[in-house]
């Protein structure tokens, strides 16, 4: 709840300040992929809910690579993914210069 309500003032606030379009980049932890268990919620399905649920879901891009993590990814394993004994999921720097920027680009600005 309180995720919920901090989000949609922000959209709020940031509509209210004359801005025309929002970009949310949301990203699956290792363990979401791994063991459902771990972490119950998952942010890129609340931020769905909110955009939704917003009165500016028109202006709102929300670029979820939980949702097409197969296909993004392709064949790569979780391990050459994220920084190998990270607990907090960092992707590895080749991940995010060869897959994760240029699929937010891809996906942002280029549309």
């Amino acid at each position: 709840k309180i995720i919920i309500n901090r989000v949609e003032k922000y959209i709020d606030f940031v509509f209210k300040n004359d801005i025309k379009k929002i970009v949310f980049v949301t990203h699956p932890h290792k363990e979401h992929l791994k063991n459902k268990l771990i972490y119950k919620e998952n942010i890129s399905l609340i931020l769905n809910e909110i955009i939704n649920n917003s009165q500016y879901s028109n202006k709102i891009n929300h670029i979820n690579f939980n949702k097409d993590f197969k296909k993004i990814y392709k064949n790569l394993t979780l391990d050459k993914i994220f920084i190998e004994e990270d607990p907090t999921s960092h992707l590895t720097q080749d991940t995010y210069l060869k897959i994760f920027y240029p699929h937010v680009i891809k996906n942002c600005c280029l549309q």
